[in-house]
């Protein structure tokens, strides 16, 4: 797994999914736009893949670790990842911080 623990982990210390979350809200859907965005940030840290790939690189590792329970890498899709972009599509870094 590499690094990827540690940049969750420094993700939740962070709070920096929760602070997505708490502005954008949850939605429906089973893994959140922050949880999200905090695998796409760990993705992008740790080997960078294309966004239809990213879910092949989770594929490998533990994601019940990384992001809770019930998260596989089948939720960590390119159409998972679209819905994230067009619910942040409204606000800035300045709103979110």
């Amino acid at each position: 797994m590499g690094p990827s623990p540690i940049f969750a982990h420094l993700l939740d210390w962070l709070q920096w999914g929760q602070m997505f979350d708490d502005h954008v809200g949850r939605g429906d859907h089973k893994v959140s736009v922050g949880t999200r965005t905090n695998a796409l940030l760990i993705n992008i840290a740790t080997d960078r893949k294309a966004l239809y790939k990213v879910s092949e690189f989770y594929e490998k590792m533990d994601t019940e670790l990384l992001f809770g329970d019930g998260v596989t890498a089948a939720d960590l899709n390119d159409d998972a990842f679209g819905v994230c972009q067009d619910a942040g599509g409204s606000w800035t870094m300045k709103k979110v911080l």
